[in-house]
């Protein structure tokens, strides 16, 4: 390549334009290490590992203590890869908290959604544990794909045929104390079946027809929290006679309070303890900030038995040296350059050995030296906060999937505040909005069903809108949310808003008389709920909970909602705040709708010849 092509090439692309570890990075499939820094932290993880596979040890704590920009989360997601080149463990991540007040439920939907992403055998992490689970049971060693292509068979030909198995398998395990745990993950090899089993597995309802159709009870409990915590350890307890579990708590930083007055770093180790004390075969691995591990860890009332469980080992992350620097932009600029298939003059070019030596003596983070680099790739700068926001922005929108939010009550929640925040003091569609509720009161009788307000001024009369996310299934949660919102006397509401993308079975009558009476009778609404107008909000979201990551300030992000008119113009925010229009959507969701998506599509093909295919005759 030419001098001027090479120099244009540099001009167009910034290989440092990212510089920080996102969950999307713990989880995507390309993941840039640079294997020599803090490699004493993951080779502590790796080797408690194999004393847990050797029956050395049965669970170990490690907490793993960091200045902001060290590597935290850049050595959990080299646990993850190393994990799922391996395949000798199954590995749980949790980032995000949700519920404060409900850790216990929160823990169980990110198990399920951690258990939910590729393993080690190009399958589901919950379908390489049933794999594990009906190997065991029939003696067998048939890899999952024989299973899925099985399952796809014998389903529609035999409607029993999960129940048969896992009456089979609790015959075989009685020590099982939940058979709907058993029977969910077999459903996990099916995969027009498998979303719900999973969701039914994250502690969630489903609708009563499916609910039936795959044999697993609908909770009762208005409070789950116990119920989650018991399904938790049934699941840890499984996994553990096969494989080791290791789970990592990150993004413990934040204002979040319980309302008990703790702070999420102070719940989280509080769970971690009750973890670390009803896990048979794991590692917990606690990834924290050294003042929060100071000034809120260990100033718990029961911080010296929190300690001792999740910091058994505690080991802190250092900072970046010469030998380091060099070694990070090394790898970095080989990726690039190979990516675009050139030969650089240099391994280093355009920086030179010496100056990023220098940096990595300056007692810099790996974040650091990236940023330096970042903005010193050309003579002139070209990154300034509002093309950085663009870039966090379009890297969290880039990786959302729908099924990751749109039954995310709490997550919804906080996208649609942080966006009508954005709009406070304008008005638009003739509405002023002047503040948001998050607490709805009285807080005893909402339990949380309506999840915020809006203050409004319209035509010079207050107007105070009351938000229900209520996607709940059919029969199970959505005729208490919908109670509450047409109760306007009691907390305070000129119009109660709906929002649902599904639609409501024929069957649910007292549901439709709600529906019917908040739209016909009190002036309500039920706007479209549609992922486009939803996808946007939960980016910018997620971008402003990571501000720090991103090295971003609140009005920087602020200023790019403003300038790309993310909030004033989002239709789903101006449909809430104009006038209803008192009808029903017309293209609401069949939650019950099955299919089979292109990921597996290949692998359900029972047309292709397979040797696991004589399992047919043994299951």
């Amino acid at each position: 390549m030419s001098n001027d092509a090479l120099q244009e090439l540099i001009q167009n692309n910034n290989p440092f334009a990212e510089y920080t570890i996102r969950t999307q990075d713990i989880w995507g499939k390309e993941f840039l290490d640079e294997p020599s820094l803090n490699s004493h932290a993951s080779d502590a993880v790796f080797r408690c590992i194999e004393q847990l596979e050797n029956r050395q040890i049965n669970v170990m704590g490690i907490t793993l203590r960091a200045e902001k920009g060290v590597g935290k989360s850049h050595i959990i997601s080299r646990i993850r890869h190393r994990l799922q080149e391996g395949g000798n463990a199954l590995f749980v991540y949790m980032g995000n908290y949700g519920n404060l007040n409900d850790i216990r439920s929160e823990f169980l939907k990110n198990l399920a959604t951690s258990l939910k992403q590729t393993g080690s055998k190009n399958v589901s992490q919950w379908q390489e544990l049933a794999t594990d689970i009906l190997n065991d049971v029939y003696q067998k060693k048939h890899p999952p794909q024989d299973f899925i292509r099985v399952f796809s068979l014998k389903i529609p030909e035999n409607p029993n045929f999960i129940n048969g198995l896992t009456e089979k398998i609790c015959t075989v395990k009685p020590d099982i104390n939940n058979p709907s745990i058993i029977q969910a993950i077999l459903w996990t090899l099916s995969p027009v079946h498998a979303s719900f089993a999973i969701n039914w597995l994250a502690g969630n309802n489903l609708s009563q027809i499916k609910a039936d159709q795959l044999g697993l009870p609908n909770s009762n409990q208005e409070d789950r929290s116990i119920e989650s915590f018991d399904n938790t350890r049934e699941i840890l307890s499984l996994i553990s006679q096969y494989k080791s579990t290791i789970v990592c708590f990150d993004q413990l930083e934040g204002v979040e309070i319980s309302d008990a007055g703790f702070t999420k770093a102070q719940v989280v180790a509080n769970f971690g303890m009750d973890l670390y004390n009803n896990i048979h075969r794991g590692v917990l691995v606690t990834a924290v900030y050294r003042e929060i591990w100071t000034q809120q860890i260990k100033a718990l009332p029961s911080a010296e038995a929190v300690v001792d469980r999740i910091g058994q080992q505690v080991i802190d992350l250092h900072f970046m040296n010469a030998d380091g620097a060099v070694a990070l932009v090394k790898r970095r600029l080989a990726n690039f350059y190979h990516q675009y298939q050139v030969t650089p003059p240099t391994e280093l070019y355009p920086f030179d050995e010496l100056t990023l030596r220098e940096k990595g003596k300056e007692k810099a983070s790996a974040r650091d030296v990236l940023q330096w680099c970042q903005k010193n790739w050309n003579s002139v700068p070209t990154i300034n906060p509002e093309t950085s926001v663009k870039t966090a922005y379009e890297k969290e929108l880039s990786i959302l999937k729908s099924e990751d939010f749109m039954d995310d009550k709490n997550k919804i929640s906080k996208a649609l505040t942080f966006g009508f925040d954005s709009l406070v003091g304008k008005t638009l569609a003739g509405v002023t909005v002047n503040s948001i509720d998050r607490h709805v009161l009285p807080k005893a009788t909402n339990r949380n069903h309506i999840d915020f307000r809006i203050l409004c001024t319209e035509n010079c009369r207050d107007v105070k809108i009351g938000v229900a996310i209520v996607q709940y299934p059919t029969g199970n949660g959505i005729q208490a949310g919908l109670s509450r919102l047409v109760k306007y006397q009691e907390f305070d509401l000129t119009r109660g808003c709906l929002l649902r993308s599904k639609e409501i079975s024929s069957s649910a009558k007292k549901a439709h008389d709600l529906v019917s009476k908040l739209l016909n009778e009190l002036g309500g609404e039920w706007p479209p709920l549609k992922i486009a107008d939803l996808k946007p909000l939960i980016a910018i979201h997620s971008v402003f909970e990571s501000q720090a990551d991103y090295d971003l300030t609140e009005s920087d992000i602020r200023k790019f909602i403003e300038d790309t008119g993310l909030a004033c113009e989002n239709l789903l925010l101006l449909d809430i705040l104009s006038d209803p229009s008192g009808q029903i959507p017309d293209d609401l969701v069949k939650e019950d709708e099955e299919f089979i998506s292109p990921e597996v599509a290949d692998i359900v093909d029972t047309s292709r010849d397979s040797e696991g295919l004589d399992l047919v005759a043994s299951i």
